[in-house]
Formats: structure tokens, sequence, C-alpha cells
């Protein structure tokens, strides 16, 4: 009788194991399940290009600075497209308004001289929201690979910066909220093109004002990995601006604009 007592235990209890091993199994199987899609490819990449950057750099923080420095690098090009179309339209509003009262009668003309004028300052007026559009699969797959990381990589947990006990959890306190909401106050601020429009500056203002707070809100929520890539993304992005609107001021200066792009 007790025998088969402690044959019955004995069998429950190497069911018992095999049950916790095989959700254990499954449980590390789901939560490595590639990404998928575009997306999810792109962030793979992401992961993989954060290993490469480790073996170099062993401390993930830095390494999440140095991934955001590398795109920015990549997508220069097209950044470049999107900020001078941007600030170029801008500057020649005054012509364009110019064009559409003088031809009002006829659209004909109106979009003839119109392509003349953009064809002369070499902007297209769509450039800047073809751009972004190309650019979103990209920004969005290197947010998926800060939000997942953790999953495929358990060294990513339990790394501390700064005050933070660990970048792959929400931020416990409100200070990196706060510093994503001032990053992002200031990139709208100095990457703004200036215009005289009242309506457009208008919605700018609401712009520097909800935008900040919305991020701040998506950061009290999000991994501080992703809070350090946006803070990083935010600083470069300034710079950035900066940049191309001195190379578009030099490229009007040449075509007889006195006017700063400021």
């Amino acid at each position: 009788m007790a025998t088969e007592t402690v044959s019955s235990s004995a069998t429950m209890a190497t069911k018992t194991v095999g049950s916790t091993q095989t959700v254990a199994a499954t449980t590390a199987t789901t939560a490595t399940q590639p990404l998928k899609g575009i997306t999810g490819a792109i962030a793979m990449f992401f992961m993989w290009v954060l290993d490469f950057l480790y073996r170099f750099v062993p401390y993930y923080p830095v390494d999440i600075m140095l991934l955001t420095l590398i795109v920015k690098i990549l997508m220069f090009p097209f950044t470049y497209q999107q900020i001078r179309s941007s600030v170029m339209m801008a500057k020649i509003q005054p012509l364009v308004k110019q064009i559409q009262e003088k031809y009002k009668e006829d659209k004909n003309k109106q979009g003839e001289e119109l392509m003349k004028l953009y064809k002369e300052y070499n902007v297209n007026p769509l450039a800047g929201c073809l751009v972004l559009i190309f650019q979103l699969p990209i920004f969005w797959g290197l947010y998926k690979a800060l939000l997942n990381y953790h999953l495929y990589n358990p060294n990513f947990n339990g790394v501390s910066f700064l005050w933070v006990p660990d970048i792959s959890k929400p931020d416990p306190t409100w200070a990196t909220a706060i510093i994503v909401a001032i990053a992002t106050y200031f990139q709208f601020k100095l990457s703004q093109t200036p215009t005289s429009d009242p309506k457009t500056q208008s919605q700018m203002k609401m712009m520097m004002i909800m935008m900040p707070l919305l991020f701040a809100w998506i950061a009290m929520k999000m991994p501080v990995g992703v809070a350090i890539y946006w803070v990083t993304f935010a600083f470069l992005g300034v710079i950035e601006n900066r940049v191309v609107r001195y190379m578009v001021e030099k490229e009007l200066d040449k075509k007889g604009f006195n006017q700063k792009v400021v």
C-alpha cells in the first residue's frame, strides 16, 4: 500500500514537472516569436544592430543612443528633402500668393506659372509628405525593437541608467516623462518653419503644447529605453534641422534672397 502511494506520488510529480517544463517552453517560444510584417522585420534588424553595438560598447543606454545616431545619419538624405521642402515652400509663399492673385481668373496659366516657380527653386510641394510616409515604417520598426528587445535578449533586463533601476521598464518617477516633454517642446519650437499666417501660427502653438504632453504621457507607460531613444532623436533632430536650414539659407542667397531663414 505504501509502495503504491509512493509510486503514485512520484508519477504525479513527474507529470507536474513535465507540465511545468512544457508551459515554460511554450511561454519562452511565444515571447521570442519573430515580429511580423515590414515593421517587424525592421525591428528584428535593429535588435541585431543593438546586439552588434553591445560587443563594442557593453552598455545598452549608450548603444541606444548610437543606434539612434546611425538611423539619423542613414535617413539624412530623406530628412534633408523633407526639411528643405518645408523651408523653401515657406520662403516662396509670397511669390505663390502673387501668382495666385495675378492669374486667379485663369487657372491653367496659374498652374503653369506655379510649376515654373517650383522648378526654379527645385521644390516639390508634396515632397515633405512623401518623405515622411517613407520614414514612418523605419521609425515604427525602431520603436518596436526597443519596446520588445527585453523579450529577445534577457541581458537588457535590469540595466540601470542614471536614476532609473531598469531601462526595460517604465520610470517609477516623473523625471523621464518631464525630460521627454522638454525635449519634445524644444524639438517642435526650434524645428518649426516661420509663417505669417495667423491660423498656422495658432496651430503651431497648439501643437507645441499638446505634443509634449502627449509624449510625456506615453513615456510614463513605456520602457525607459524607448525614452532614451526619443530624447536622443529629438536632440539630434534639432541639430539636423539647424544644419539643413543653414544649407537652404546659402542656397537662397545664391538665388537672390536676402531674407534670412530663421
